[in-house]
């Protein structure tokens, strides 16, 4: 199961997910977003956090400006991943603005199935 816990803003970033046999792929949308304003990490309890911080494109100020819908600011996005994945086979690569995490499937590491408990 995967969940979702986002920090500033609901749906920020975007993310759609695939998966196969093999591995787990993740893809945000991250547009404008420099290289190096972002911070993927992956806990050891399965959580992978994608942060960061996009900066205003200008400092001046706008003095024609109506309405301004460029975000801005910082991000925050926490998905919790199953336990069957080998955490030495992650790959981050961030091409366009589209940052991809793949994380490879460890075949040994068996889905449980859910345990129905006894009520006493």
């Amino acid at each position: 199961m995967f969940l979702s816990n986002d920090t500033f803003v609901r749906t920020y970033p975007k993310m759609d997910l695939f998966e196969n046999k093999k591995e787990y792929k993740f893809q945000f949308e991250l547009p404008g977003i420099e290289k190096k304003n972002i911070k993927v990490t992956l806990s050891d309890q399965n959580l992978l956090t994608i942060s960061g911080e996009k900066k205003s494109f200008t400092k001046e100020e706008k003095k024609d400006l109506l309405r301004q819908e460029n975000f801005h600011g910082s991000f925050s996005r926490t998905i919790s991943i199953p336990d069957d994945i080998n955490k030495e086979k992650i790959k981050v690569t961030y091409v366009d603005g589209i940052l991809t995490v793949t994380i490879q499937k460890d075949s040994s590491k068996t889905k449980e199935k859910t345990k129905i408990l006894p009520i006493e």
